[in-house]
């Protein structure tokens, strides 16, 4: 396995602390997502999602769905690449405004729409 150029994993904890709300203490290695740390079944697709357009790549729903703790997310994006796809710098900000306006400020749509982008390529 080889480590993923770029990528802070640092910055990798602090973004799951921010998106699932609990203090960058609990996210460690061996807590679960769900059970330690309360994700439900939308934070995990929005965890998923926000990683996506933080390391700009693309996250497979094979990889993304066998997360069960902060290890697996470590592991994967900062072990090795095999699944994952890179994607071009873009505009992230400006596209999910879009989206949401699109969506008509329906969080779930939005969250559809992303992944459906996503997967269309």
């Amino acid at each position: 396995m080889r480590p993923m150029p770029g990528r802070d994993p640092q910055k990798t904890i602090s973004f799951i602390s921010k998106q699932l709300g609990v203090p960058r203490s609990q996210v460690v290695p061996g807590a679960h997502l769900h059970t330690d740390l309360g994700a439900d079944s939308l934070d995990h697709v929005e965890l998923v999602m926000g990683l996506e357009v933080q390391h700009h790549m693309e996250i497979p729903d094979e990889v993304s769905g066998k997360w069960c703790t902060v290890g697996d997310v470590m592991r994967d994006l900062h072990g090795h690449s095999h699944g994952l796809k890179k994607h071009a710098a873009i505009d992230f900000a400006a596209f999910s405004n879009e989206l949401v306006k699109i969506a008509g400020g329906n969080r779930l749509k939005t969250l559809k729409l992303l992944r459906a982008i996503f997967k269309a390529k």
